[in-house]
């Protein structure tokens, strides 16, 4: 055994813990809080622009007719020749998956002047009918008519059909 062997271990200890200490980063002071910023100048996050709905919908086809069948809710047959005093009905199949649908029907004479305008909105899960009627205070002047249907904005069928 080799005498004074656990003096030499005590000064290297001591050494190594003061060493160790020195070494162990200072804990950092705690920052003061921040002065709050007056309400008024402080501005509110602004909302997030919704996204565009883009509409999947298309028009499978669409007639014109003299009535509504009441047992389906459509237009019983496809009629382009009317009279007078007829009220016209015009019929657009939408197919397609969506929340919901916006189909403005233009009504427009020979000259292509816009005669009557109606506009609805429809729920769309497959073929959806959406029905529109119009006959004028006056009767109908003889001639020739069309039909503009725009899906959403977009113009997506057009018809015609003759009063005599």
């Amino acid at each position: 055994m080799i005498p004074n062997t656990p003096r030499l271990a005590l000064p290297a200890l001591l050494t190594l813990a003061v060493l160790v200490a020195a070494c162990q980063p200072e804990a950092a002071p705690t920052p003061a809080p921040a002065a709050a910023e007056p309400a008024a100048t402080i501005a509110p996050t602004p909302a997030p622009t919704p996204m565009p709905v883009v509409s999947t919908v298309s028009a499978a086809f669409a007639v014109t007719g003299d009535h509504i069948n009441a047992s389906t809710g459509t237009l019983p047959k496809d009629i382009k020749d009317f009279a007078a005093g007829d009220t016209v009905y015009a019929q657009i199949m939408l197919d397609g998956h969506t929340a919901s649908t916006t189909v403005v029907l233009h009504w427009k004479d020979a000259a292509g002047t816009e005669i009557h305008k109606a506009e609805k909105a429809a729920a769309v899960e497959g073929l959806t009918p959406v029905i529109f009627d119009y006959h004028p205070d006056a009767g109908w002047a003889p001639g020739a008519y069309s039909l503009v249907f725009d899906i959403d904005g977009k113009p997506s069928w057009e018809l015609a059909f003759s009063v005599h």
